[in-house]
């Protein structure tokens, strides 16, 4: 009896064995295919790792390119907010260059105003004086046909 106890001992532990032996190629198969999965999972992280940093290395560039590109265009908007200053300057100075010249205009076209007047005071002058003689030399001459008249008259 005690052999066949161990006996079946032995075929229990056997079955035993032969489940734990099981289970362990099934754990073993689990865990082999967990490590290709892991390792796939691994690669395709890496990938992507290498891609994205690829990308943040070209984007770090296009950053770089865009801040010199942003630094350039301000330095050109400086140079032309300095040339705007510059021709709003030189504008002023045209305005009131123009602005004394309509004056020194005005007081020309005055002047000249002036002397058309006093050029044609002097033409009425010379007329009426032209007329005041030519008057002047008939109220004699009548005068002297009225004393030669009146002298004749006496001597008779």
């Amino acid at each position: 009896m005690e052999c066949s106890e161990l006996k079946k001992d032995i075929d229990d532990l056997e079955l035993t064995l032969a489940k734990v032996e099981k289970e362990k190629h099934a754990t073993q198969n689990k865990h082999e295919g967990s490590l290709e999965q892991e390792k796939k999972v691994r690669m395709d992280l890496e990938r992507t790792k290498r891609k994205l940093e690829g990308d943040l290395k070209l984007a770090q560039e296009c950053i770089m390119d865009l801040e010199n590109d942003k630094q350039q265009l301000e330095e050109r908007l400086k140079k032309k907010d300095f040339e705007i200053s510059q021709l709003n300057g030189k504008i002023e100075d045209e305005q009131a260059m123009s602005a004394q010249l309509q004056k020194k205009l005005k007081e020309l076209q005055a002047k000249n105003t002036l002397a058309h007047a006093v050029q044609s005071a002097r033409l009425v002058t010379v007329t009426c004086s032209g007329q005041y003689e030519g008057k002047e030399q008939e109220a004699k001459a009548e005068l002297q046909r009225s004393m030669s008249k009146t002298n004749s008259e006496v001597a008779q």
